[in-house]
């Protein structure tokens, strides 16, 4: 069911819904996790063919999609926007541009 933005911009690392199987420490770790799921493989396939100059990912969480494309495409420019700050701060540890929305 989709949420209004405001929960995603006010949600709590100790919010116990998971987007993924993860059972890590919170839902963002749970989701940087999921770095390595099948589909980011589909992912990259795509990229490559398409070979894109740049790629800009909305509500891309804390960047798992960016950090896969960007480490299998290193010359593509990759930027992504999320409207949660905690999973913006996340995606800034792994160097990965990621604004607010």
């Amino acid at each position: 069911m989709p949420q209004d933005i405001n929960y995603w911009k006010k949600r709590p690392l100790d919010d116990f819904k998971r987007d993924w199987e993860g059972q890590g420490e919170n839902w963002i770790e749970d989701y940087k996790e999921s770095i390595n799921h099948p589909h980011r493989d589909k992912l990259v396939e795509i990229f490559e063919e398409l070979n894109p100059q740049s790629l800009l990912e909305v509500g891309a969480n804390c960047g798992p999609n960016l950090l896969r494309l960007g480490k299998a495409l290193p010359g593509m420019e990759i930027a992504g926007i999320d409207a949660s700050s905690l999973a913006v701060k996340k995606a800034q540890e792994f160097k990965i541009i990621i604004l607010l929305k």
